[in-house]
């Protein structure tokens, strides 16, 4: 869960116009929370298992 807060202050930053360059960054951040859930849903997979 912690994965998801820079990726909501980009996407604030990228509504309000704020930084040029937040689109790219915020293709990142997804890549990165996308990846980061699916260790989370690995890891209680495994747990539960």
């Amino acid at each position: 869960l912690t994965a998801i807060g820079p990726f909501v202050i980009f996407a604030l930053q990228q509504i309000e116009g704020r930084v040029v360059y937040s689109t790219a960054t915020l293709v990142g951040l997804a890549i990165y929370f996308v990846g980061a859930l699916f260790a989370v849903y690995g890891a209680v997979r495994a747990a539960t298992n």
